[in-house]
């Protein structure tokens, strides 16, 4: 080769670096996977918060059995009124009182404990100084109240699935 050739001879370029930007199907499938893995403990945590409730009220009435008979009127009162507020926000519970109160509780338990039974002490027990109430007979009714309010959302929410679905 002569001096001359090279001189018109130029110098190597090297190839500009990749980009991050398109990115490889590999990277596509990891972001994919991760998208929808992060859909299901979406959806898995809302599941359960929707049915966490009813586990905490359980707890709930288990920590009220522990105390003396006139605060467990109370804050069984008191727990009821705040499942009802959870499961039936579009109820205004809070004015509801005496036979008013005992008939939704009855209405929405699908039974006559609370208007006839020893549920009746739900009306007055906690507004009492010196409340009497059978609380071996009025527990069961509790238990089966709040049972009954997780089978009907149980219930409403695998309607709502299928309405979704048509």
């Amino acid at each position: 080769m002569s001096p001359e050739e090279l001189e018109k001879l130029r110098d190597i370029h090297l190839p500009s670096d990749p980009s991050w930007w398109p990115l490889g199907v590999g990277w596509w499938i990891i972001l994919s996977i991760f998208f929808i893995l992060g859909i299901f403990v979406i959806l898995w945590w809302i599941r359960r918060e929707r049915r966490f409730w009813y586990f905490q009220a359980r707890i709930l009435l288990k920590k009220i059995d522990k105390q003396p008979a006139e605060h467990q009127i109370i804050h069984s009162q008191w727990l009821l009124r705040r499942v009802a507020r959870t499961l039936y926000p579009t109820i205004d519970i809070a004015p509801l009182t005496g036979k008013a109160w005992l008939a939704f509780l009855d209405k929405t338990g699908k039974t006559n404990a609370f208007t006839e039974g020893p549920g009746q002490a739900l009306a007055f027990g906690p507004y009492q100084a010196d409340p009497q109430i059978n609380w071996p007979a009025l527990r069961p009714h509790l238990e089966q109240w709040l049972e009954q309010q997780h089978k009907q959302f149980a219930l409403l929410q695998t309607k709502l699935k299928q309405d979704v679905k048509k």
